[in-house]
């Protein structure tokens, strides 16, 4: 069943995904905004990368054109624009693939500007992109993703803009949230402790 979303929903989950997107692969967030980057904000931003009407992540390096490092670079720019559409496609419990996220015009237009720098002929290169959404997707639904994922969404909606300031305390709340849970015990009932453990792969 699809879910029915109001467009600003929408676009909150379509800029949470490129904000996650960009703290994983390094590119911090300079600025969010639901209601949209202003001029001002774009000033004196020329370490930045505007990914679109409501997303400025900083670049925080420079790579040589036609270096591994340029590469991998652009990887990471391919999947950090891909992210938005998936996260808004899934929101919505609809397809994630190739085509759905070429209809974002803008999106799309970055993924193919990152998949020019990559090792990839041509006629695979839709087989490669369809190999890293795949992946995005997959570590979209992990637990750590999801929770870190909602704290942006409820500081988004509620403040209507997060600053680079804001992404770093909320980084940080998630960062101790999961340490406090990796350092807790893990309790199991008496049952199963003492049932033997099975042999070999469970599937």
């Amino acid at each position: 069943m699809t879910v029915v979303m109001l467009n600003e929903d929408l676009r909150a989950r379509h800029i949470e995904g490129h904000a996650f997107a960009g703290s994983c692969f390094k590119f911090p967030v300079r600025k969010l905004a639901i209601d949209g980057l202003s001029r001002e904000d774009l000033k004196g931003a020329s370490d930045c990368w505007r990914v679109d009407d409501y997303t400025l992540l900083q670049v925080p390096y420079t790579t040589p054109e036609g270096t591994l490092d340029h590469a991998l670079c652009m990887r990471s720019l391919m999947r950090i624009a891909f992210m938005g559409p998936t996260q808004e496609l899934l929101s919505q419990e609809r397809e994630v693939s190739v085509k759905s996220i070429a209809k974002f015009k803008d999106d799309w237009a970055w993924v193919m500007h990152g998949l020019n720098f990559q090792l990839v002929q041509p006629s695979n290169q839709s087989i490669f992109v369809e190999d890293e959404i795949g992946c995005g997707k997959t570590f979209l639904a992990h637990k750590s993703s999801g929770m870190l994922i909602e704290r942006i969404a409820k500081r988004l909606v509620k403040n209507r803009v997060i600053n680079e300031d804001e992404m770093e305390e909320i980084l940080e709340a998630h960062e101790a949230e999961m340490e406090e849970e990796a350092a807790r015990p893990i309790r199991r009932s008496r049952r199963f402790s003492e049932k033997k453990a099975p042999c070999g792969p469970r599937w």
